[in-house]
């Protein structure tokens, strides 16, 4: 199994671009429009809905422009694996994200949030993607 794309909301095409394209790198497609009756049916919403994707080799987000996005506490986030954490991160904290860290047992557990609120935890490559935990372990314990 794998992750085809990911559908996110933003509440601007400029904050989606600012993220996404400039501080991800992602490529970007032309904006698309699901129409009201597809947008009731999947998404429960009583209007059309914009569409964008942002994209690279391996993966893909698709962001739905809703204006009236609300920002609400939320656990759920992706993890992703960036080249160079440090420069990475240097380059959210000069856009104006805000980087937290948390260390615990001698390892650092990094999240960013983009301009809408959605959750970013952010691991450093290391030439090949662990498996996620057994189950029944705490995450956060074993992030290396």
């Amino acid at each position: 199994m794998k992750i085809v794309h990911v559908g996110l909301g933003a509440s601007s095409e400029d904050l989606a671009d600012r993220f996404y394209r400039d501080i991800l790198g992602l490529k970007k497609s032309s904006p698309k429009t699901i129409e009201a009756s597809v947008a009731k049916l999947f998404f429960n919403l009583n209007s059309f809905i914009t569409y964008i994707n942002y994209f690279n080799d391996n993966i893909r987000f698709e962001i739905f422009i809703l204006p009236d996005l609300k920002k609400e506490f939320s656990p759920n986030h992706l993890c992703l694996e960036v080249e160079d954490r440090e420069n990475f991160l240097n380059k959210c904290l000069a856009s104006g994200i805000t980087v937290k860290r948390l260390i615990k047992e001698d390892k650092e557990v990094i999240f960013i949030s983009d301009f809408d609120g959605h959750l970013f935890e952010i691991k450093e490559a290391k030439g090949t993607i662990k498996p996620p935990p057994s189950s029944g372990s705490n995450d956060f314990d074993s992030h290396e």
